[in-house]
């Protein structure tokens, strides 16, 4: 089951990639379920709610932001017809959505199995490298150097190996730097406990030599 794209789609996908082409039909989608809904919402319901505010009976008051809502329709006198407006339109809005994801799904499955099978290169001339490219581990250590792999796997295969390139495994060097930020954290926890605690101190200094200057001068001479 595939649902074609549109010429404009398929350009879209081919300049900026699946992830981008999936975020932007996320955003298409939410822009289609919310607003068009809310253009209509106000030309259809905002009026029938306004309508059953002004018709509520002099028992009940509604105004304000409740004359704009569905208690307006709640409250008001022989408004069951208008209340079917509100349902009808909650579901045909529900309906919609549904509708809407099911073409969003029919057509983000098939890309996303293309993209598992062949990849997403914007570029064909590098889908034949990423069927052809193999992980390498255990590699010992004088060969970890992209040369020395390179050299190594074209005396194996002449003329059949691109390029090769070293992963690190940054692992320790990861534990190291949480290691290192941990310190750092407690560190500057003591150096503002420090720089408080002699804040207060220099203040309780000035607050004696304040007082002692006072009394000083209190005193008769």
């Amino acid at each position: 089951m595939r649902r074609p794209l549109k010429p404009e789609d398929r350009e879209l996908l081919r300049c900026v990639g699946l992830d981008a082409f999936a975020v932007l039909r996320f955003l298409r989608f939410a822009m289609d379920a919310s607003f068009w809904p809310l253009i209509l919402a106000s030309a259809m319901l905002l009026p029938t709610y306004l309508a059953s505010a002004a018709r509520t009976s002099d028992t009940v008051a509604v105004g304000g932001f409740y004359s704009t809502t569905v208690v307006a329709l709640q409250e008001s006198s022989g408004s069951k017809a208008r209340f079917w407006i509100f349902v009808a339109f909650e579901y045909a809005h529900f309906v919609y959505i549904l509708r809407r994801l099911w073409i969003e799904w029919e057509i983000f499955l098939p890309l996303r199995y293309d993209f598992l099978e062949n990849g997403d290169f914007q570029n064909e001339k590098y889908q034949e490298q990423y069927r052809r490219t193999c992980l390498v581990e255990f590699v010992p250590g004088s060969h970890k150097h992209g040369q020395m792999l390179y050299s190594l796997f074209n005396a194996i295969f002449p003329g059949q190996v691109t390029r090769t390139e070293v992963l690190l495994n940054t692992e320790h060097l990861t534990l190291l730097l949480k290691d290192r930020h941990k310190h750092v954290t407690a560190y500057e926890d003591v150096h503002a406990k420090r720089v408080f605690q002699y804040a207060k101190y220099l203040q309780k200094l000035g607050r004696y030599n304040q007082h002692k200057d006072r009394s000083m001068k209190a005193q008769p001479r």
